[in-house]
């Protein structure tokens, strides 16, 4: 019976290190190097790069900042894309953070729903910047607040939808009151 010593042989190649290496110094990060979801760019199995280091300590100080910084540099690039005009700007989850920062939480839940939801569309349409969320939340609120009136019903005669001329009334069936 043969019996392996454990520790007694690396479980892996020194060719997968130094192509691990030189794909961190390329901009790859530690899951593109590692990953099986990675099929295309995977050197050298996760276990086996981590008992490198730990094997041989002088590769964490060149490979963790190389990891680092590529991890920053891809999540980044995930965070923000390339408009038509060449500026880059903010996905649009970015902006949908935003703006529900800059809308106060001590509004009613529908009515905040609404400014964010009308703030977020003017946002992506280039009517609002995002810089200016925080000033003029309000006349987005004042919109929601025609919508929505704190103290009484709309008229059956006001507007049913904020485009076009349908009042409510038209909109009532008449099984309702026969």
């Amino acid at each position: 019976m043969c019996e392996r010593k454990y520790g007694s042989t690396p479980a892996y190649q020194m060719e997968g290190v130094k192509a691990a290496i030189e794909g961190a110094k390329s901009g790859r990060t530690f899951a593109e190097l590692t990953s099986y979801r990675h099929n295309a760019t995977r050197v050298i199995r996760r276990n086996q790069l981590l008992q490198a280091m730990e094997d041989k300590p002088a590769l964490v100080p060149i490979l963790r900042p190389l990891f680092v910084r590529n991890r920053a540099t891809k999540h980044k690039a995930q965070m923000q894309r390339l408009s038509k005009g060449g500026i880059f700007a903010p996905t649009s989850d970015v902006v949908f953070r935003a703006v529900e920062a800059a809308v106060p939480h001590t509004l009613l839940f529908q009515v905040r729903q609404e400014i964010v939801g009308d703030m977020f569309v003017a946002v992506m349409e280039g009517r609002l910047g995002l810089d200016d969320l925080g000033k003029r939340w309000q006349e987005f609120a004042r919109n929601a607040n025609r919508m929505f009136p704190k103290y009484a019903l709309p008229s059956f005669y006001a507007p049913a939808f904020r485009e076009g001329d349908t009042s409510l009334i038209e909109t009532i069936s008449d099984g309702l009151w026969t």
